[in-house]
């Protein structure tokens, strides 16, 4: 439960990073130069992961998606938006096709894997 939460927290921290960042480039191309340039330059600049970070939070993405994958989070969640999407797409016959393979993986992902593991 304690890794759920952290991982959320991650993913909020990297929409309100990506938000600055999009902010710093916006004064970037809006100032010409002087003082708020070289802001804008350091927002970005602080905005940079170091290789531990981006490792760090290759990482959490994959937790968090091997978490969504486990027995409660899929049965209640994923599993609906699988289906909803292939109702959506059921008139594409193209997308039909993708978004049903999909779910058919998804479905024998988590049947194999995650009733035999005992994690």
């Amino acid at each position: 439960q304690g890794e759920a939460v952290d991982l959320a927290s991650m993913t909020l921290h990297a929409w309100i990073d990506r938000r600055t960042l999009r902010a710093a480039h916006a004064d970037r191309a809006r100032v010409g130069g002087g003082g708020a340039e070289e802001q804008g330059e350091a927002r970005l600049a602080a905005l940079r992961y170091t290789a531990e970070e981006r490792e760090e939070l290759g990482r959490r993405q994959l937790l968090l998606v091997y978490y969504l994958l486990r027995s409660p989070m899929y049965e209640r969640g994923l599993q609906g938006l699988a289906r909803g999407a292939q109702r959506a797409l059921a008139p594409v016959p193209v997308a039909r096709t993708v978004v049903g393979k999909g779910a058919a993986i998804l479905d024998e992902v988590h049947a194999y894997h995650f009733h035999t593991d005992a994690t």
